[in-house]
């Protein structure tokens, strides 16, 4: 069984796109089925692997409903709810939250384009995740005149010592945690380093 299996490897940059592309995941699948049904029988393959089959071709109808142009958003979102009922109960539970998840946050991106749009955008999540969760994640993304200015004189002392050529890594990672401490709560610190993190990926986009 194994050796007959298809070696098709398909990489995050492939072009599902292209209907080349969606025809050759369509043909591996297949394909797939086809070797475990023939070597080892109906009943085996599908007590070994119904709950994979069913993920693939899930799979496979998700990358056919993205990669189709004529549909606007609201009707890929349909069409991926009707996917779903492919599933087994609990994995379609957990991708219809991931899509609303997904949805949700793409509303928000779009919200924070303009200001003063803080309060619907703590209704989404709260709607969503619940009250506390939206309040901990409103103030891990809360910037206040007084928080910035801590936050850039955390970094100057930071940038002072880490141009000080007398000191080893060592020494210098420990004064800059020593500042860090002095300057934020152990909560602070959180807010400040999912900052740095979502700062960091901002400027890769």
């Amino acid at each position: 069984y194994k050796d007959n299996l298809s070696s098709d490897q398909f990489s995050m940059s492939t072009d599902f796109n292209k209907e080349e592309n969606l025809s050759n995941v369509k043909a591996a699948l297949d394909h797939k089925k086809q070797v475990r049904r023939q070597y080892l029988g109906q009943d085996v393959s599908e007590a070994l692997f119904a709950h994979e089959e069913r993920y693939d071709d899930f799979s496979y109808q998700r990358l056919t409903i993205n990669s189709n142009t004529l549909l606007s958003d609201s009707e890929k979102d349909h069409a991926m709810a009707q996917a779903e009922n492919l599933l087994p109960p609990k994995m379609a539970q957990d991708m219809r939250y991931k899509r609303e998840e997904q949805k949700i946050t793409k509303r928000i991106n779009e919200l924070r384009v303009e200001e003063g749009n803080a309060e619907e955008i703590y209704q989404l999540r709260a709607n969503f995740y619940g009250d506390n969760i939206a309040q901990r994640m409103s103030y891990l993304e809360s910037s206040s005149p007084n928080w910035e200015a801590r936050v850039a004189d955390f970094y100057q002392q930071q940038l002072n010592i880490m141009n000080q050529t007398e000191l080893s890594d060592e020494e210098k990672s420990r004064a800059i945690k020593e500042i860090k401490q002095a300057a934020f709560s152990s909560k602070e610190q959180i807010k400040l380093a999912v900052q740095e993190i979502r700062g960091s990926i901002a400027s890769r986009e």
